[in-house]
């Protein structure tokens, strides 16, 4: 069963571009919104989700947020959930925590004869996340995480320790256009379950995004430590005049996997009511493996 599992998170990897075997969740966890957006958000500075790209964009939160995840992955039993908290105390910055589950329900174990064992196979991922983000110049700042990884599959378990780094400068060249750059899953241990080797997805970001009349347009270069390359297109467009003090979006992303990978379905819808209530939604599709839905509730005070 052990088997079946690594089995499916290999191919999980292939699907989400994550091109590792280990921490595969890395790759999964992203919120509702940069999943909508083909991922592409290591630029965009206006909510919490941030921290999963970029915690320099942290600096342009001017208000408390606190966000509800969920997520069920291609039809099997996994799934995650997480909790985000973020609070701004400029002029010194803005601090966020952050709690991710990512696992599966228990699985019942069989010997090599098929008969049923009285015991289950479990695996999880935790992984908690500590960012800091401040402006050191005029529309220029930086932030870090810091990452507590841990691993379980059956009664095997690691503990690893992370770090993001970030920098985003906002109205670069032209007004209303950002740019990052950030090196994401820095970590000097290399995690190790039972005999297998495991690795960290670890890559840089180059982005940018361009708002203008409310429509959104993002682009990420990604570059894998295992030497592969991702171009990722994310489209978000702001409906503001269907309800007073609502506002609907609808996103729609890309994700170029160099040289022979599109994943051209990425979907998400969502909204915001009175700047302080929002809900989003994705939907992604990889290849065989079916169809993942991510939603998230999310208060701003």
């Amino acid at each position: 069963m052990i088997t079946i599992i690594l089995i499916f998170l290999t191919k999980i990897s292939l699907a989400s571009f994550s091109l590792d075997t280990g921490l595969i969740y890395l790759e999964l966890i992203a919120p509702p919104r940069p999943s909508g957006m083909g991922m592409s958000y290591g630029s965009i500075a206006d909510d919490s989700e941030t921290i999963f790209y970029n915690p320099a964009g942290l600096v342009f939160l001017f208000s408390s947020e606190l966000c509800l995840t969920y997520g069920n992955y291609y039809n099997s039993e996994f799934y995650s959930s997480s909790i985000i908290y973020s609070f701004s105390f400029q002029p010194y910055g803005t601090i966020a925590f952050s709690g991710q589950y990512f696992g599966t329900s228990p699985i019942d174990k069989y010997d090599n004869q098929g008969n049923k064992l009285n015991e289950n196979a479990i695996f999880y991922n935790l992984l908690f996340i500590t960012s800091y983000g401040i402006s050191v110049m005029d529309d220029i700042s930086l932030g870090a995480n810091l990452k507590i990884f841990n691993e379980n599959i059956s009664r095997e378990s690691d503990l690893i320790l992370g770090l993001d780094f970030g920098l985003l400068s906002a109205d670069f060249i032209i007004k209303n256009l950002f740019t990052g750059f950030s090196f994401l899953n820095l970590s000097p241990q290399t995690p190790k379950l039972g005999n297998k080797i495991e690795s960290i997805t670890s890559k840089i970001i180059l982005s940018s995004y361009y708002l203008k009349n409310n429509i959104l347009f993002s682009l990420d270069f990604n570059f894998f430590n295992s030497g592969r390359i991702s171009l990722n297109y994310g489209f978000e467009l702001c409906i503001d005049k269907i309800l007073p003090d609502l506002k609907l979006f609808l996103r729609y992303g890309l994700i170029y996997l160099y040289p022979d990978s599109l994943s051209p379905i990425n979907f998400g819808i969502g909204t915001l009511y009175r700047e302080k209530f929002k809900l989003d939604i994705s939907i992604q599709s990889r290849y065989d493996l079916g169809v993942t839905y991510k939603s998230l509730f999310g208060l701003c005070f």
